[in-house]
């Protein structure tokens, strides 16, 4: 369902329930896990990366974690502090450990002692006090982090009681001497610091009141300081000071918005009312209510009305209508999983609402009501004409949304960015007629301009592109243009090429083929070959790029005729007729064989063959066997058919990948065990007999793995299941496969080999080698 009743808590009103929980760090307050499926509402676009933490689009935990809120302004705030340009890479490597090049096996000690300052300009005063505060900074860290590192790296000694209380008793003699007010604030934050790592939070609260308190001017590292300090408030149980400090520290530092706001997690009605208590007029409590309604378990319409009531239409009323946007979409208009297009589609197509349930349809109606009576007291702010159209689609009103973003005239900016984005849905939605040439012309340019996409891309942070494209994948579908809709679907060469069809691959070079493309068709062609020039280069002369393609489709044509060895000579032909790039020298020689496989071994036979060349000679040596019924060729045709397989050494003539955990491509052994047998009938000894019976025994096991996996419960599958060459005939899996081949009749030509041609040489050495004909035998 989608609302929790609860009574006027800290979050006044009931929570929206989705799919992911909220979680605790006990560092820095709850991490909030909103992943999106997708936003047309792109905040982003439209509002200051500073309120990043706010943004129901903060997907994923590294991209809320991974690096500090605004990282350059403490290494922008030294800069100023040295009135001097210093070498700025150095500087980053002390101030942050980052990984930089040129510096990678310096320790941070050794650049402060004697490369950081090098060659600069700053004075030797500014140096020399510098110099003493980031070793005494550095050593501090020892301190400050964890005793150690969770996953395993970099493992951190606790200072023992004794060179902590040394460590700060220097920083106070340091502070005490300190004569740059730059330097000494940082002094000073090091002494908080070290006073709240060793337990001693009653010192570090009055070191706070005493020394940064009375500051008038606050500078970054001061804010730092009362990120510190409001932590501290938390722990003695000074809630409602702490959270409001939190919240100034969220206003007033951006170096530290995200730590303030993860921090801000009020979980009672006493520490709201306490917090709102402290605030000292209607803006920091108007920021109270922004930060509440901003949290993932919240809905944020009354918070926005308390915002609009304290402020008028201030940014943190826009963020918070966004956001709550961005909650309708991302949990509605999912277009995988659960919800794929077509049943969106569907209930567009019945005059219904975007929307899941009665429950959401409720507050999307209450949102707009708020939007419209924003819209009509602020015409000048395209946001209110953006969240009123977006909520009247949302909603299934799309000829009413069609004409509110229509009739607002071509706005400026991300703003019109957007309006093109929601027109351009709209129009995907409710259009049922066949996309005209201009249309998709059109679409072609929107697709790279919305969304600054000039390489065509088709992959977006926010997946608002290819929510369009998947709109547009389900209207070609139902118009029965295939090709477009695996196009649009974001189909791609190398996906093509893993598993193809001869029909797919007709079909595909029809459309290649045909006349005069649409600048959509010929946008999706770039995509699907990766083609790395940009849009309009592109398309200025898209015959050199569809040549390429064709070139690329019709080399996979050549492939799949080969399949069939009544098609070799057509494959020939169509090799030949590729230019010289396409063709390749041969790694290994596909008409030799082995006992055991090894797909990626470097065989001491090396090959002479070019791909083209070797194709040429098979189809000589299929012609040869069809006219005399020679064993020999008939031999060698099964092995080149068998090494060409997944399974074989030569597997790159028919393939283009091989998978580690999957059979794809060609992987079919009938095609060569047909040639054995042939073999096997016309051999004119017992050596060659056997030798093509045990190859047909190696491609009938092959036959059982493709056909077994096929039939297996996926759920049950593991990374080579059925590959057990290098086990021991007494592990009970080994047993239980060979078992299995028996009963289906998968052992047959290891039964033939054994009853006719166990007096050869080729059958003592293959039973010395092979681990299944040896156990075979030896039951």
């Amino acid at each position: 369902m989608l609302f929790r009743k609860t009574s006027h808590s800290i979050w006044l009103t009931a929570s929206l329930l989705l799919s992911v929980g909220v979680q605790s760090l006990s560092a820095c307050g709850p991490y909030e896990d909103s992943y999106h499926y997708f936003n047309l509402f792109v905040p982003e676009w439209l509002f200051s990366d500073e309120y990043e933490p706010t943004f129901y689009t903060a997907d994923d935990y590294y991209h809320i974690w991974a690096e500090a809120d605004y990282p350059d302004a403490n290494l922008q705030s030294w800069q100023q502090f040295f009135e001097q340009p210093l070498k700025e890479e150095p500087l980053r490597k002390v101030l942050y450990d980052s990984w930089i090049e040129g510096y990678e096996n310096v320790s941070r000690e050794v650049l402060v002692k004697s490369l950081l300052f090098e060659g600069s300009l700053i004075s030797i005063p500014r140096q020399e006090a510098s110099k003493q505060y980031l070793l005494l900074a550095l050593e501090m860290e020892a301190l400050a982090n964890r005793p150690t590192d969770t996953w395993g790296y970099q493992g951190q000694e606790k200072l023992s009681p004794e060179a902590a209380a040394d460590l700060i008793q220097r920083l106070k003699e340091a502070l005490e001497r300190e004569k740059f007010p730059f330097l000494k604030n940082r002094y000073a934050f090091q002494l908080l610091k070290a006073y709240r790592y060793t337990g001693q939070a009653q010192e570090a609260i009055q070191f706070y009141k005493k020394y940064f308190a009375p500051l008038k001017q606050k500078d970054l590292i001061s804010y730092w300081a009362m990120d510190h300090y409001a932590g501290l408030l938390l722990q003695t149980g000074a809630n409602g000071e702490g959270y409001y400090h939190f919240l100034k520290v969220f206003e007033q530092a951006p170096s530290r918005r995200h730590s303030a706001y993860y921090s801000f997690n009020i979980s009672t009605e006493e520490d709201w009312a306490a917090t709102y208590k402290q605030c000292q007029n209607p803006k920091e409590k108007a920021l109270m209510h922004f930060i509440r309604g901003t949290r993932q378990e919240v809905l944020g319409l009354e918070d926005m009305r308390s915002i609009f009531g304290l402020m008028g239409n201030h940014e943190w009323l826009r963020i918070v209508m966004a956001r709550e946007i961005n909650k309708l979409e991302s949990n509605n208009l999912s277009y995988y999983g659960q919800q794929p297009i077509a049943q969106l589609m569907q209930r567009v197509d019945q005059g219904q609402s975007l929307l899941k349930n009665e429950e959401y349809e409720d507050y999307a109606g209450q949102l707009l009501r708020f939007a419209t009576t924003a819209y009509y007291n602020n015409r000048d702010d395209s946001f209110w004409v953006l969240a009123k159209g977006y909520l009247e689609l949302l909603l299934g009103r799309l000829p009413t949304a069609q004409i509110t973003l229509e009739q607002a005239g071509a706005l400026d900016g991300p703003h019109q960015r957007i309006q093109g984005e929601l027109l351009l849905a709209i129009q995907l939605l409710g259009q049922e007629e066949t996309l005209s040439k201009e249309q998709e012309n059109t679409i072609a340019l929107q697709l790279v301009e919305l969304f600054a996409d000039p390489m065509a891309n088709w992959s977006t942070q926010q997946n608002n592109q290819e929510f369009i494209l998947e709109l547009l994948a389900y209207r070609k579908r139902q118009a029965g243009e295939s090709i477009m809709a695996r196009l649009l679907a974001r189909e791609v060469l190398s996906s093509t090429k893993t598993d193809p069809t001869e029909s797919g691959v007709d079909s595909l070079l029809a459309f290649i083929n045909k006349p005069a493309h649409s600048e959509l068709e010929l946008l999706a062609l770039k995509h699907f070959t990766g083609n790395e020039s940009t849009w309009s280069a592109f398309v200025r002369n898209p015959e050199a790029a569809l040549s390429a393609v064709r070139y690329d489709v019709l080399d996979i044509k050549g492939r799949l005729l080969m399949r069939d060895p009544e098609q070799l000579e057509a494959a020939v032909a169509l090799f030949d007729s590729l230019p010289a790039s396409y063709d390749f020298p041969l790694k290994v020689n596909p008409f030799n064989m082995s006992i055991n496989d090894c797909v990626h071994c470097a065989y001491s036979t090396a090959a002479s063959f070019t791909r083209n060349t070797f194709v040429r000679k098979l189809a000589e040596i299929y012609q040869i066997a069809q006219e005399t019924n020679s064993p020999t060729d008939y031999y060698l045709l099964g092995n080149a058919y068998y090494n060409m397989t997944y399974f074989g050494p030569a597997y790159e003539i028919m393939n283009y990948y091989r998978s580690g955990v999957s059979y794809e491509g060609f992987y079919d052994c009938r095609v060569a065990l047909s040639f054995y047998d042939k073999a096997m009938k016309y051999a004119q000894d017992t050596e060659s007999a056997a030798q093509a019976c045990f190859m047909a025994a190696k491609a009938q096991q092959k036959v059982f793995y493709v056909k077994s996996l096929a039939e297996m419960d996926q759920a049950d599958y593991w990374y080579d299941k059925f590959i057990m060459d290098d086990w021991s005939g007494s592990t009970p899996n080994f047993e239980q496969v060979m078992g299995k081949m028996q009963v289906q009749g998968y052992l047959s030509y290891f039964k033939r080999l054994e009853e006719q041609y166990r007096q050869t040489r080729f059958f003592q050495r293959a039973i010395r080698e092979c681990n299944y004909l040896n156990y075979y035998v030896s039951q």
